[in-house]
């Protein structure tokens, strides 16, 4: 089965302590959500796009992003590869969007999304 791919290594914001959330993300404590990028694959479709290490998704076409299930769920049940979506993050303060190429990837080999 192949699926749509990122290039991107996800971690949930609610698993970083608060500490770090407001010194390294500056992020605000509540609401912890949303998907910090911890690794962006160097040429793979998010790259392309701008977006970086550090940078905190929180909504993909618009339709909200609380943590990594919600990323999958919503890349693997409404888009395909090819496809483009618009990523809304955060960069420090900064809430901004990326439009993203899908890029695809077998769901047998995947270890990023």
């Amino acid at each position: 089965m192949v699926r749509p791919y990122l290039g991107v290594q996800p971690k949930n914001t609610w698993e970083i302590p608060a500490e770090q959330r407001a010194h390294t993300l500056c992020l605000p404590e509540e609401p912890a959500r949303g998907v910090v990028l911890v690794d962006v694959l160097p040429g793979g479709p998010t790259d392309a796009a701008g977006l970086r290490p550090l940078d905190v998704i929180v909504a993909v076409d618009g339709v909200p992003v609380n943590d990594a299930v919600d990323l999958r769920a919503v890349l693997y049940s409404r888009h395909r590869p090819g496809e483009r979506v618009r990523i809304e993050f955060l960069r420090g303060e900064e809430r901004s969007e990326a439009e993203v190429e899908l890029g695809s990837m077998d769901a047998g080999k995947a270890k990023q999304e």
